[in-house]
């Protein structure tokens, strides 16, 4: 069996197939990249495409955020711009470029501390495991994806678009974190 892919490993085969190596991270491991002048992009999490889920697909979305004139502190989201399938580990993913890009509302800029990426890196590995079947992963339990909720709070505009699209997901994080 092949070494499972770690989110970091997977985030950057969407980077390149996005062909965008421009990456303006903010040292704490998020994965953001440059769009254009006042613009970039987030790459959520990994989400998995159906709940419950085992042996099934790895998705994630590309969002834009635009610094709004009033300063670096308050951005505008807008997305997803594209969703990325991987239906197998280390193999191309399929990437959608979506067409109705829609106005999600205005975030502070989440400020990340490495502790708490460290912590998502961890839940999305322990995650991209149990997706995929690999045997020491199986019995993760919700309280190990804690760190979504704490990424999906400092996101606000962003999670209410994922709770349209992995609703069962996002129900089993909430219901999973005190």
């Amino acid at each position: 069996m092949a070494a499972i892919p770690t989110s970091a490993e997977l985030k950057l085969l969407i980077r390149k197939r996005l062909r965008t190596n421009a990456v303006t991270g903010d040292q704490t491991g998020e994965t953001i990249f440059g769009v254009a002048p006042g613009k970039f992009g987030v790459i959520s999490p990994a989400f998995p495409l159906h709940w419950p889920a085992s042996g099934d697909s790895i998705i994630f979305y590309v969002y834009e955020y635009s610094v709004l004139p009033t300063g670096a502190s308050l951005v505008d989201v807008r997305g997803p711009t594209h969703s990325i399938v991987f239906s197998k580990p280390y193999e191309i993913p399929t990437v959608e470029t979506l067409k109705s890009i829609r106005y999600l509302g205005h975030d502070e800029n989440p400020e990340h501390s490495a502790e708490s990426a460290s912590r998502l890196a961890k839940a999305e590995n322990l995650l991209i495991g149990r997706i995929i079947g690999a045997p020491d992963t199986t019995a993760v339990a919700m309280h190990d994806l804690s760190p979504y909720a704490e990424w999906l709070a400092r996101h606000r505009a962003i999670a209410g678009d994922l709770e349209k699209r992995a609703g069962l997901f996002m129900e089993a994080i909430k219901n999973a974190v005190p």
